[in-house]
């Protein structure tokens, strides 16, 4: 058999031909399969805009970055230079513990010091009311057009009790408030209730009067209805989602494991990790062979609650509220301690690339990068939030970053520059000042009076004129002083 095909071989040009058409169609589908490209995932980077996340709490909308420079909100947008906008007037407030972002209408703030003489301050006596252990514990609005500032509730909420919906306009909040029995004369805590609150007419809503959800709950945007909530059944044995319909919560989705929301409102992270008696291992194995406690050792997957379509991503995160944006419909990432464990501390932190064409998303592990191509060695923090092909993610450097595919354009004035300004402007309209470089921020000492928005707003405005970038790079306390030096606020 073999002599006869090398006779035909030798002898028959037809034969010849179809074998060298046939090594050739080989060699082109071998080609072909090496070298087509698989999908592509953004090379994102991070850039260092120069803000703190406690402080300046920046936070990305479409293409702006707010940050608070602790007098007052400003913005900038990050793909044009010399873009930047005062959204507020300077006020003095407190020192902030929490900000969550209304866009460029307002926040919701808690504060944790500095109360004298500012504008919590004002409102609380001008509603006969002090400065105490009850009213440090309020959380506000501010509203940054008007520069009022109006108490939400009695108590502080969470951040992840608070979300914004751009759509509506209106902030939704859960509300724990502890009230006095009138016989015991002892503090009786109360289910919280589920409030909207409308940033356009200050109108305040109660929308669900008992939230019975156990767990730990968390209010998300959704296209479910205006709100959901993340939180667990009355078994306490998974994560479900419930959508705010008339004056209740109504279960949409039971995820049988966890439930995490992601920056695209109808989808969600999702890790069923019940077993067979519907119960939820107390500790999940390790996704790694070092055996970490604390990580799940199931699969996650991409669903949307509201067509119950899934699809799995490949990889396992930890139980501490991993972090995806969706930067665009094809592009997100996924940030989580997961992916670090078991690493030595000088090792890259890792993110996860995706794509999602709709139906299918595929991941690939990848090394975060500094501007410069370095790696970054501190890890990044589960906390984002996502604008137009960027995000901005917190480190544990507690510098926050915009991570983008994209060379973002920030405003920056260096330490010595913003000093000199700071001195001038303080020479004209302040007593003194001081300067604390581990954090970039000057405390600012006035006269003390009643109100220092007067004073504020005039030191602001010789900023502005300076330069408007130190407003974006710098923070800014403001304090009272007496006649001879003494500080006399907190």
């Amino acid at each position: 058999m073999f002599e006869r095909f090398r006779y035909n071989l030798t002898n028959n040009p037809n034969t010849r031909r179809r074998l060298v058409i046939g090594l050739l169609v080989l060699i082109v589908g071998l080609l072909i399969y090496l070298l087509w490209p698989g999908p592509r995932y953004a090379a994102l980077r991070l850039h260092d805009p120069n803000i703190f996340a406690q402080q300046q709490f920046g936070q990305l909308q479409g293409s702006r970055l707010y940050t608070f420079n602790g007098i007052q909100a400003v913005s900038t947008d990050i793909y044009q230079p010399n873009s930047m906008q005062k959204l507020s007037s300077a006020q003095k407030l407190p020192t902030p513990s929490s900000f969550i972002w209304a866009a460029d209408k307002g926040a919701v703030m808690t504060f944790n010091s500095a109360f004298y003489g500012s504008i919590v301050d004002t409102y609380l006596q001008q509603n006969k009311l002090s400065i105490n252990e009850s009213t440090r514990n309020y959380t506000w609005y501010y509203d940054f057009k008007t520069g009022d500032i109006t108490p939400l509730a009695t108590s502080l909420i969470p951040d992840r009790h608070v979300v914004f919906n751009p759509t509506t306009n209106h902030i939704y909040f859960l509300a724990i408030d502890n009230t006095k029995n009138n016989d015991s004369h002892t503090i009786t805590a109360r289910l919280p209730a589920l409030y909207s609150y409308d940033v356009a007419s200050g109108e305040l809503t109660t929308l669900t009067k008992k939230v019975s959800q156990q767990g730990d709950t968390r209010l998300t945007l959704c296209d479910s209805s205006d709100v959901c909530l993340i939180g667990k059944g009355d078994n306490g044995s998974s994560d479900r989602l419930y959508a705010q319909q008339g004056d209740e919560l109504k279960e949409v989705y039971d995820s049988q494991g966890r439930l995490y929301a992601t920056s695209n409102s109808t989808l969600f992270l999702s890790i069923p990790t019940l077993d067979n008696s519907g119960d939820i291992p107390s500790e999940p194995n390790s996704v790694r062979q070092n055996q970490v406690v604390g990580y799940f050792d199931e699969d996650t997957y991409l669903v949307n609650p509201k067509t119950n379509f899934t699809t799995k991503l490949g990889y396992k995160v930890s139980d501490s509220d991993p972090a995806t944006g969706f930067l665009n419909d094809d592009n997100f990432f996924v940030i989580d301690a997961a992916f670090n464990a078991g690493q030595e501390s000088s090792d890259a932190v890792l993110y996860r690339g995706g794509r999602f064409n709709g139906q299918k998303a595929s991941t690939k592990e990848l090394p975060v990068l500094l501007d410069n191509g370095d790696v970054l060695t501190a890890p990044l923090i589960a906390q984002i939030s996502v604008g137009d092909n960027a995000a901005v993610v917190s480190s544990t450097n507690k510098r926050q970053y915009v991570f983008s595919d994209t060379k973002p354009v920030f405003p920056s004035v260096d330490e010595s520059t913003a000093q000199k300004i700071v001195t001038t402007c303080v020479a004209t309209t302040a007593k003194s000042s001081d300067y604390f470089s581990d954090s970039r921020t000057f405390r600012i000492f006035f006269t003390h009076k009643r109100s220092f928005s007067a004073d504020a707003q005039k030191f602001n405005d010789c900023l502005y004129a300076a330069n408007p970038a130190i407003l974006f790079n710098y923070t800014f306390r403001i304090a009272g002083v007496s006649p001879d030096g003494r500080i006399t606020t907190d």
